[in-house]
C-alpha cells in the first residue's frame, strides 16, 4: 500500500488564488463619463452600483453625476433633481448605508470648499448639509464612514492661503455637526494627496502616504493608525514597505482585512504595483496580480465593493487622462477555510483537513511539521495556532500565507466550528462554519495498477476504534460509518477502506476498477449519507 506521509500535505494542499486585474467597462468616451483625474467614487451596496461625481477633465471640473451597475456592466448619468455642488476635484465621496446616501465633503475649483453634501439615491437629489463650518476649507483630505458611529471622519488635507493641515474632524450624519477630535499628542505631519481606509475590526483608521512639501518629504511612505476610540495616532513601521507615492490607489477588504494598495506617484514617476497590508500581523507585501496589467498611473480613484470581494479603481492619469474602470478582485471564495484536498469548503467535519488562508500566518519559507516521540503531531508550530471551539488543532505545515490542521475529533457533535488562528498568542483571524459528522473530500491524485486504483480522501468522520486528533496511523483504523465507492455508473469493489499507514487524518481507499472503465471518469465516494466527487483519468 503506498504510505502517505504527513510531510507531503503542504505539497498536495489546495493553493490560494492570487489577485487579478480585470477592466469592468471597455466604452468610448461618449458611452459613460469622460477620462478624468480626481473624480472620486463610492459604493452603493443595496443596487449594487458605483457612482462617482465630479473631477478635473479637459474641459475643466465637473459636477456630473454617473453610476455604474454591476449587473449589467453599463454606466448612466443620473442628473439628480434640484440644485446640484458646485463642480469640483479632489473631494471624498463616502457612503451613509443607514440612509442611503452618499456624502460629499468639500474639494477644489478656482477656490476651496468646506461644504457637506448628500446624494439621496433613492429620491435622485441632492442636499446641503453644512456650509462654512467645522474644518477648514481644503482638498486632497482624506475621509472613511465610521460605521460604528454613524459619521464620516476625514483627516489632513490642502489649501493654498494655510498649506497642509495634520487635523482630524468628524461629521455626525445624525445632527450633522462637525466635531474637531484632533489629538494633542504625536500625529501624522501635515500633508495632502494621500487616502485613509477604516478596519471596522480594530477600529482604527488607517492613513498612508501622501505629500508633506514645505513641512517633510513628497512623496510619503509611512502608515498611521488612528484609534477612534481613543482619539490616538500610533505609526506602523515595517519591512519591506511599499515604495513612498502620492495619489494612489487604495482600498480595505474587510473580509481577509487586507488594505489594498495600486499605483500612484512616486519618486521616479507613475507607479503600478499593488502592495497589501495586513494591520493584524503588521506585515506588506507586494503582489503580482494576473490578468490584464493596466499599467502605471497616478490621481486614480478607489473603493472597495464587497459583492465581489473586490477593490476597485476609477480613472487617473497615465500619460492623458483616462476614464477606466478596473476590478482587483480575488477570484477565491470569501471564506478562508477550505479543504486541503478539493479546495471546497461549505462544513467541517472531525477529524478532517483542513487550509487556512491568509498573511502573516508563519514564517515565509514555510514549516513542516514531524510527529513527536508518541506519534502526535504538534498543536502549535513556529508560534503559529489553530484553535477550533477553543481546542488546539494539530498542525501539519504552517507558511506566511498558509496552514494546514486537522479538525479536532474533540469537538464532538457541536453544531458550529469557530475557527481562530492565533500568532504569538494572539488571535488575527477567526471564521465559523457550519460541523457535519462526515463530510467527505477525496484527493484529486491517485494510484492504478492493471485493475486497482487507490484514493485518498479527508472528511470521514470517527473511526472504529476510536482514533485521537494528531495521531500517526499505525493501524488500520476503519471509518465508523459505511464507505461504498461508484466509478462511473458502476459499483467499485472496496479492497481496503481504512486510515493511511503514517498520516493523521487521511483515508486510504483500494478499490477494483471495473471493466470498461477509462479515461476521465467520475468517481463519488460515499460514506454515510455524504457524497464526494473528483474526475480521475483512467488507463485503459
Amino acid at each position: 500500500m503506498l504510505r502517505f506521509a504527513v510531510l507531503l500535505l503542504p505539497a498536495i494542499a489546495f493553493c490560494q488564488s492570487s489577485l487579478e486585474f480585470s477592466r469592468l467597462s471597455p466604452f468610448s468616451a461618449s458611452a459613460g463619463p469622460s477620462p478624468r483625474v480626481d473624480g472620486s467614487i463610492t459604493y452603493d451596496a443595496s443596487a449594487g452600483r458605483i457612482l462617482l461625481f465630479g473631477g478635473l477633465d479637459a474641459s475643466g471640473d465637473r459636477n456630473d453625476l454617473w453610476a455604474f451597475s454591476l449587473a449589467t456592466g453599463q454606466w448612466s448619468e443620473l442628473n439628480p433633481l434640484g440644485p446640484v455642488p458646485a463642480a469640483r476635484h479632489g473631494h471624498t465621496f463616502t457612503f451613509d448605508p443607514v440612509r442611503r446616501r452618499a456624502i460629499l465633503i468639500a474639494g477644489q475649483s478656482r477656490g476651496f470648499f468646506n461644504d457637506v453634501w448628500a446624494f439621496d439615491a433613492a429620491r435622485n437629489s441632492w442636499a446641503k448639509l453644512s456650509d462654512d463650518t467645522g474644518p477648514s476649507p481644503r482638498y486632497a483630505h482624506s475621509a472613511i464612514y465610521d460605521s460604528k458611529r454613524d459619521r464620516v471622519i476625514i483627516s489632513h488635507g490642502f489649501t493654498s492661503e494655510s498649506g497642509r493641515f495634520d487635523d482630524t474632524w468628524a461629521f455626525n450624519l445624525k445632527t450633522n455637526a462637525w466635531f474637531n477630535m484632533t489629538p494633542t499628542g504625536t500625529k501624522p505631519l501635515r500633508r495632502c494627496l494621500h487616502h485613509a481606509v477604516y478596519d471596522e475590526e480594530a477600529d482604527e483608521m488607517l492613513l498612508y502616504g501622501g505629500c508633506s512639501s514645505g513641512f517633510g518629504p513628497c512623496p510619503q511612505g509611512d502608515l498611521w493608525a488612528f484609534d477612534i476610540g481613543k482619539s490616538a495616532w500610533t505609526q506602523r513601521a515595517a519591512t519591506p514597505s511599499p515604495p513612498a507615492r502620492e495619489r494612489y490607489g487604495m482600498a480595505f477588504d474587510p473580509t481577509r482585512r487586507l488594505l489594498i494598495l495600486f499605483a500612484g506617484g512616486g519618486t521616479s514617476g507613475l507607479l503600478s504595483d499593488v502592495w497589501t497590508y495586513n494591520p493584524a500581523t503588521n506585515v506588506w507585501a507586494p503582489q503580482d496580480p494576473a490578468g490584464d496589467s493596466p499599467g502605471a498611473r497616478n490621481r486614480v480613484e478607489s473603493v472597495f465593493v464587497a459583492d465581489r470581494n473586490a477593490a476597485v479603481f476609477f480613472g487617473g492619469y497615465t500619460g492623458s487622462n483616462t476614464n477606466e474602470l478596473l476590478q482587483l478582485a480575488a477570484p477565491a471564495p470569501p471564506t478562508r477555510i477550505r479543504s486541503a484536498f478539493s479546495g471546497v469548503t461549505s462544513a467541517v467535519s472531525p477529524g478532517a483537513i483542513h487550509s487556512f488562508y491568509g498573511s502573516g500566518l508563519g514564517p515565509a519559507s514555510g514549516a513542516a511539521a514531524s510527529y513527536d516521540p508518541t506519534g502526535f503531531l504538534p498543536r502549535s508550530l513556529s508560534g503559529t495556532e489553530v484553535r477550533v471551539n477553543g481546542i488546539a488543532a494539530p498542525l501539519y505545515f504552517v507558511r506566511s500565507d498558509q496552514i494546514n490542521f486537522q479538525v479536532p475529533y474533540e469537538i464532538g457533535t457541536a453544531s458550529e466550528a469557530v475557527i481562530r488562528v492565533l500568532v504569538n498568542g494572539a488571535g488575527i483571524y477567526e471564521e465559523r462554519l457550519p460541523v457535519q459528522p462526515v463530510a467527505p473530500d477525496l484527493h484529486p491524485a491517485f494510484t492504478q495498477t492493471v485493475d486497482v486504483a487507490v484514493f485518498y480522501a479527508s472528511g470521514f468522520g470517527v473511526t472504529n476504534p476510536a482514533t485521537a486528533s494528531g495521531e500517526r496511523a499505525t493501524q488500520p483504523r476503519r471509518p465508523s460509518a459505511p464507505v461504498t465507492l461508484r466509478i462511473g455508473d458502476l459499483d467499485a469493489e472496496i479492497l481496503y477502506a481504512a486510515l493511511a499507514p503514517d498520516t493523521s487524518g487521511v483515508l486510504q481507499i483500494n478499490a477494483r476498477i471495473p471493466a470498461g472503465i477509462h479515461g476521465a471518469t467520475v468517481v463519488t465516494l460515499r460514506i454515510g449519507s455524504a457524497e464526494a466527487q473528483t474526475t480521475f483519468r483512467f488507463a485503459q
